[in-house]
């Protein structure tokens, strides 16, 4: 009797350290699975330096992220505020509910010598992990502008991944990516798109061009890694645009 309740204890304990091994394959798997898709030009661009806030606040949650600018959470509704050089108050908050938190960087983006606020906020979608990346500009007169893009963003404590420096003059290039599809006789095929915005001047810009590519540019999504480019953007792109 004692030795059928060892085996089986022993069988648990199997279970147990196997499930945890795949789960850490998975985890590993899925953050690798973002960069065996980024085109061949884009690979060896490194992201731009950030302070980490919180790597992951929850449904409530309050910090002073910068001198005179508090971001809070509080039961999911999100905002930042402050005062700016006037000493005139600001808000601004999110109108999507944000119960699943997020995490916040520190950041000069645009380069205009201001630290802006990065707050990446997850979805509660099933499917593809795509997200929110919410940036507060903050320009000289010490006001906010907000903007934000929707991607599969990368990110851990060291910052946001998809952010990268401009190659001429101040600010950076935020990297974009969205799903798209396209039709090869009776065969449905799946791409990710990529395009490039640039921060300049407290807002994004898209950016036609950057790093010797031409943007929006897709690369076919296969069952391994693969950072071609299609020689059929024109149409893909066509195709994208009709169905958005």
């Amino acid at each position: 009797m004692l030795a059928v309740q060892w085996r089986q204890i022993r069988q648990l304990i199997l279970g147990i350290v196997t499930a945890a091994c795949l789960g850490a394959v998975t985890a590993d798997r899925c953050g690798a699975y973002y960069q065996d898709y980024v085109p061949t030009k884009l690979l060896k661009l490194r992201p731009i330096k950030q302070k980490t806030v919180a790597l992951d606040f929850g449904h409530d949650w309050a910090s002073n992220v910068l001198p005179g600018i508090r971001a809070e959470n509080l039961e999911g509704q999100f905002s930042v505020s402050g005062i700016d050089s006037t000493g005139a108050s600001w808000k601004i908050s999110e109108e999507e509910p944000r119960d699943l938190g997020g995490s916040c960087y520190i950041a000069d983006v645009d380069g205009n010598g201001k630290p802006d606020i990065l707050l990446h906020f997850p979805n509660g979608s099933c499917g593809l992990p795509f997200s929110s990346l919410v940036i507060v500009f903050i320009d000289l007169n010490g006001r906010p502008h907000r903007e934000e893009l929707l991607s599969r963003f990368s990110l851990d404590k060291n910052g946001v991944a998809d952010i990268v420096k401009a190659e001429a003059g101040e600010g950076s290039i935020v990297l974009q990516q969205d799903l798209a599809f396209g039709r090869q006789g009776q065969r449905d095929m799946g791409y990710w798109r990529w395009s490039a915005w640039l921060a300049h001047d407290c807002k994004l810009i898209e950016a036609r061009s950057a790093f010797a590519t031409k943007f929006p540019c897709f690369v076919f999504f296969t069952n391994k890694p693969n950072h071609l480019l299609s020689k059929n953007s024109e149409v893909l792109e066509q195709l994208f645009r009709k169905a958005h």
